[in-house]
Formats: structure tokens, C-alpha cells, sequence
């Protein structure tokens, strides 16, 4: 499935249109493009005649145009953090995991190479019946000036392993995420774990005001639907706050003091906000 978002080339960028291709197959197994364009006002289905990109023509399916009540093109993008927000999470990094996969496969090759590897005989000959013997019993008697070794690559291991260090702390470093099986991950102080996660929460909070602008968006179309069709009132999406739970580790005696020395100080509303296992500060206050 391929999708793209058509914009104008004003200052807004204002959606024009959404189209999503599915390349499908009828039952005689011939291929062919099916198109869904999205507009401000309906969605069009259209169907090619092929798959082939040298005669590929494209028709409206009959009776395939609907309304769909949304007041514009009903379509969300939700922005990557990445620079280029078109680009996936994973798409900056994905060569180094690719060479990280790479690496491991010839691993595991080599591996099994060495346990296949031949053996080379000097000054003996073996029979068939010897050879079946051999590999059955797993050794043999030869003439004392003979010798036998196996032919096999000498295996770098430790080469290998730095490469593969190397490209894990690159993936790290260039996706902005922890290396959460750090062993000095886990005996860090408080303070020197907020600054490991330091460009993590950072990202975390760009990706955290991308996403609740496609969410207020969404919100906004399904409003707009509801107004049309069944006159329910319009609701401004300013005075709505999606809620996000990040699941980072935390120092829970740090904040537990921090609570402690500002009471009197801060109202216990707000300090009770700032304990993590109480969802409803209000109610718990009440209690």
C-alpha cells in the first residue's frame, strides 16, 4: 500500500487531496491498481486496467463516489521527530541495523561453515568403506607419517564484536534513544540518569506536540461530522488535552524528598501531581 498527501503551494500548505494505491489481483491472478482519492467533500475510487506502468489507465468505478462530511480532506499525518518529517522513526538508522543483521548472519554463517569444514589428508589415502567409517565413528587410524587437518576460515571474533559495538552506539547516538542494556545504565544516580535521558525526553516531547497536533486535527474532522449529521454542537479543540504516559525509569526517592521538603511551601494538589502512581490528585486529596 502506497499513500500520499497533496498539498498546495501556499505558505499553509493547505491538503488538496489523500490518495491511497493498493495493488490487488483479480481472480485470474492478473494484477491491477485500485486508487481511493480523498477530497474536502467525497472519496472516489478508481481501478486500472493493469499493473504495468507502460499501459496503466486508470477509470472511476461506477457509483464508487461518496460524501463523507468531514469538511475537509480526511486525512491525518502524524510528523516523525525526525528532521525530515516524512521519514520514519527507524529510517535515519536503518543501514546501521541493517549492517548490525548483516554482521550477526555472517556470525552464525561462519559458524556453521566451521562445523562443515573439510578435512584434508596428507599421505593417506582412504577407501569409500573408510571414509563411511569416519564420518560414522568420528576417527580413524593413519599411516604415521600421514596427518590430517580441517580446512576452515580462521574466525575474527573479537574484530567482529568491536564492529558491532561501534554500530549499536551509532544507532543509538544517531536515533537519540538510551542504550537501555547499558550495565552503567542501571547503577547511575539520580541526577546522571536524568542527563542519560536528557536527548530521549527531549525527542520524546517533540514527538509527544507532533502527535497531539494530528490528534486535536482528528478530533476537529470527527466534530465537524458529528455537527453535520446529527447537529450535535461544535466543540473548539483548544479545550481539549490528550494525555500521554511515558514509561521512562525515574528516581522515586528523589521525587518522594522533593514532596516532602516543599510542603508548606507548594499546594498539595500540585505536589501530589508529582507522585507517579496517583492518577487523580484531586480525588486523592479529598480522600
Amino acid at each position: 500500500r502506497y499513500c500520499e498527501m497533496i498539498r498546495d503551494d501556499t505558505m499553509d500548505h493547505k491538503k488538496i487531496a489523500f490518495l491511497m494505491i493498493d495493488r490487488v489481483e483479480r481472480i485470474s491472478g492478473i494484477p491491477f491498481y485500485r486508487v481511493y482519492v480523498y477530497t474536502e467533500t467525497s472519496v472516489t475510487t478508481y481501478k486500472s486496467n493493469t499493473a504495468s506502468a507502460a499501459d496503466c489507465n486508470f477509470a472511476a468505478e461506477p457509483g464508487s463516489e461518496q460524501l463523507h462530511f468531514f469538511g475537509e480532506v480526511p486525512a491525518v499525518e502524524y510528523h516523525s521527530g525526525a528532521g525530515n518529517g516524512s521519514l520514519g522513526d527507524f529510517e535515519t538508522v536503518t543501514s546501521l541495523i541493517d549492517a548490525v543483521c548483516t554482521l550477526a548472519t555472517d556470525r552464525v554463517e561462519d559458524k556453521e561453515k566451521f562445523v562443515d569444514s573439510f578435512l584434508a589428508l596428507y599421505g593417506a589415502d582412504l577407501t569409500p568403506e573408510q571414509i563411511d567409517e569416519f564420518k560414522q565413528e568420528k576417527m580413524i587410524g593413519l599411516p604415521e607419517s600421514a596427518r590430517a587437518e580441517y580446512i576452515s576460515k580462521q574466525l575474527d571474533e573479537a574484530s567482529t564484536q568491536v564492529l558491532i559495538d561501534y554500530l549499536v552506539k551509532e544507532i543509538h547516538k544517531q536515533s537519540m534513544t538510551v542504550d537501555m542494556t547499558d550495565e552503567a545504565f542501571g547503577t547511575a544516580s539520580g541526577q546522571a540518569l536524568k542527563m542519560k535521558l536528557l536527548s530521549m525526553t527531549m525527542l520524546i516531547k517533540r514527538k509527544i506536540r507532533r502527535t497531539e497536533k494530528g490528534l486535536k486535527k482528528r478530533f476537529e474532522m470527527y466534530d465537524h461530522f458529528l455537527h453535520i449529521k446529527n447537529n450535535f454542537p461544535l466543540i473548539d479543540k483548544c479545550t481539549i488535552s490528550p494525555i500521554f504516559t511515558v514509561s521512562i525509569p525515574i528516581d522515586e526517592q528523589s521525587v518522594v524528598s522533593i514532596v516532602t521538603q516543599l510542603q508548606g511551601i507548594v499546594d498539595d494538589e500540585t505536589l501530589l501531581g508529582l507522585l507517579w502512581f496517583v492518577k487523580d490528585p484531586r480525588s486523592v486529596l479529598e480522600k
